[in-house]
């Protein structure tokens, strides 16, 4: 094959496979970040709670302590620098039937939780009702080296919530535990802080058997001492064993939508989740994993339950699980004890007597994947490996075709001007260019180059003292003289200087495409970083918002009170209004005379009105009909409105007599 189209057949597959490991780091180098980490892969959720309670008997008073499916991104009011794990967005909350306005509480750790109360009466609920958009990410931290990791400030209040202190499940004074963690762990007093986690780690994975038959939680020593526990002992022992080594921890408390790490949701996927056994809906899968601080880095996610079955959960988080608390020792109310982790949802009574049906519903859908194809993981581990490995023969080819052109130029030089040597057994060469064919073996001693070379067989060789023997040219079958034109030789030398021309503009060549393909890591490593600013904006925007809100709410809080005593004071002028306008108006007094004039007497047993007139006379007269005489039911009384009697306290008329068969009134 000519060297020259064989040398462009190569460059092009060269280029070919530089274009394939450019591509695919363009397509799937997503999330970047100063913050060491990158996020390959993320799922957009839709979460719906419900939540009802239901009294059963009696009237009782209830309360409620509901944790929220917050943020978690870096917090720097409370000096978290954390990556963007899970991103929410509540759409509503209502909270139907309280006796009071709801408030939302923040702890010492950042969670947010929903308090409030009611009294139910029999057969009566109270309902809680929420609606979350939320983006779990896939976080992934890169390799870190020693000159990235800052030096830990240990007087800082983190230390004392997350390090310092030995609590009932984190017991750093226990002398097994310091043992295991400076001796069987494998740590070497060298290991930086995430050198010494993935020892933890990985010793706390093994040294585990995973049983998920516990009830409750039992610590770090209980599992140290019995070799098996699910995830929250996992947990509680490698928080343990990194506040050993002054290295602050955390546990995470939450759920997963499913216990196979390998799932990958698909747009529309829908699982409906309850804490109600035997209903149509799935028991919900809690979960506990582990955060670990370093400093210049922040709060690093690992999980040593899953670790043990996939041994790739170290300094990575998948997407697959909804946080709701950090943290440990939860207060909540009308309990003075405190929880490791948080009971959701938690509710309790003042009557311990009080019966309850209660369910706590949560549906949860799929509204958008970014997941990488199937195909990376092949691609990962064949095609990179098999692109450096023809990226390494193709530039070997490269610099033999060049040294392969010198040579040959160098030949053609060569055999311009030619001593023959006779004689084959003359051992010195005094021309700067010899050919001669040589029986067998024989040494020749160039006086130039000061080297002596051995040949053997019959073959022609050209001798040369720049070229080195062993890539000395063969001829077979070169006369023993072969005169050369003026003419040939020009043009075999300007051959010569096209071909240098030619390797010089190949050499430019490839220059330009390492520049260009430079500029496209640059131009993509710009991307990249202004898509992280972005981020960080966004971030920040978030926390912003969420402090207006905060804000907002505080001010609601304050102004609810003042609007109640508006409302109060409006009522008390409405009631002053209408009794200055009673008292305004005219009042009638009742004469002396009239009021001689004027008796009652009780009705008697026949019911009859009897009205008695006391004109100095005691004697009683019926009412009788001045124009027909008629007397007894007859007779009726009716209201005069013309006459009015007094104004006080309100208005009383008088009354009339009216005849039923003649129609007289009197």
């Amino acid at each position: 094959m000519n060297p020259k189209k064989t040398k462009v057949i190569y460059l092009g597959i060269f280029l070919v496979i530089l274009s394939s490991l450019i591509l695919p780091n363009i397509q799937f180098s997503r999330g970047q970040s100063q913050s060491m980490y990158d996020i390959p892969q993320n799922v957009e959720y839709q979460v719906e709670i419900n939540y009802t309670l239901t009294n059963l008997n009696n009237t009782n008073d209830y309360y409620f302590k509901i944790a929220r499916l917050d943020n978690r991104v870096s917090n720097p009011i409370m000096g978290d620098n954390l990556a963007p794990y899970q991103l929410s967005e509540l759409e509503y909350s209502r909270i139907i039937n309280t006796n009071t306005n709801p408030h939302i509480e923040h702890d010492q750790y950042g969670n947010a939780y929903d308090l409030f109360n009611t009294t139910l009466d029999p057969n009566q609920n109270i309902s809680l009702s929420q609606k979350y958009n939320i983006v779990l990410n896939e976080i992934t931290f890169r390799d870190i080296s020693d000159y990235e990791i800052g030096n830990y400030n240990m007087s800082d209040e983190m230390f004392n919530l997350y390090c310092n202190k030995s609590e009932i499940y984190f017991d750093r004074n226990d002398p097994d535990l310091i043992y295991a963690s400076n001796n069987l762990t494998g740590i070497l007093y060298r290991d930086n802080p995430i050198e010494k986690a993935e020892k933890i780690v990985n010793w706390v994975s093994n040294y585990l058997t995973y049983e998920d038959i516990l009830t409750d939680e039992m610590g770090a020593s209980w599992a140290y001492d019995n070799q098996r526990g699910d995830c929250s002992e996992f947990s509680d022992l490698m928080i343990t064993l990194l506040r050993i080594q002054n290295i602050p921890a955390r546990k995470i408390t939450g759920f997963v939508i499913s216990n196979q790490p390998e799932l990958r949701p698909y747009k529309g996927q829908n699982w409906n989740f309850s804490t109600n056994i035997g209903t149509n809906k799935i028991p919900f899968i809690g979960h506990a994993w582990i955060e670990y601080y370093v400093d210049n880095v922040g709060w690093i996610a690992s999980d040593p339950t899953w670790h043990r079955f996939t041994e790739n959960y170290f300094n990575r988080i998948d997407f697959q699980r909804f946080t709701l608390n950090i943290g440990e020792n939860f207060t909540v109310p009308l309990n003075s004890d405190y929880y490791s982790e948080f009971p959701q949802p938690y509710v309790d009574s003042t009557n311990n007597d009080a019966l309850f049906n209660s369910e706590y519903y949560v549906n949860i859908e799929v509204l958008n994947v970014n997941l990488k194809s199937l195909d990376d993981f092949p691609y990962i581990i064949t095609i990179i490996p098999m692109s450096v490995f023809f990226l390494i023969v193709i530039i070997y080819k490269l610099a033999n075709f060049q040294n392969q052109e010198i040579l040959t130029r160098k030949k053609k030089s060569m055999r311009f001007s030619k001593t023959y040597i006779k004689d084959p057994y003359d051992q010195s060469v005094e021309s700067n260019n010899a050919s001669m064919p040589l029986p067998n073996s024989s040494n020749i001693y160039n006086s130039q180059s000061q080297q002596e070379f051995i040949y053997s067989y019959n073959d022609y060789h050209i001798l040369q003292p720049e070229i080195p023997i062993q890539e000395a040219i063969q001829y077979k079958t070169i006369p023993q003289s072969y005169p050369y034109s003026n003419d040939e030789i020009m043009n075999l030398k300007n051959q010569a200087n096209n071909l240098n021309v030619e390797l010089l503009s190949r050499n430019n060549e490839i220059r330009k495409l390492t520049g260009y393909v430079g500029n496209l890591q640059s131009q993509i490593f710009n991307h990249e970083m202004r898509k992280n600013q972005l981020n960080q904006e966004t971030g920040n925007l978030i926390l912003e918002i969420q402090h207006f809100e905060k804000d907002n709410l505080e001010l609601h809080q304050k102004i609810a009170p003042l609007w109640s005593k508006i409302d109060m004071l409006k009522n008390q002028l409405i009631s002053k209004e209408k009794s200055i306008k009673r008292l305004k108006q005219p009042k009638a007094v009742m004469t002396p005379l009239l009021k001689n004039k004027l008796s009652y007497q009780n009705l008697g047993l026949d019911k009859e009105a009897q009205f008695i007139f006391n004109q100095n006379s005691n004697k009683i007269k019926r009412k009788i009909c001045p124009k027909c005489g008629a007397v007894g039911h007859s007779i009726m009384d009716f209201i005069d409105k013309n006459n009015i009697i007094s104004y006080t306290p309100v208005i009383i008329y008088g009354k009339k007599n009216r005849c039923k068969n003649c129609g007289k009134d009197f």
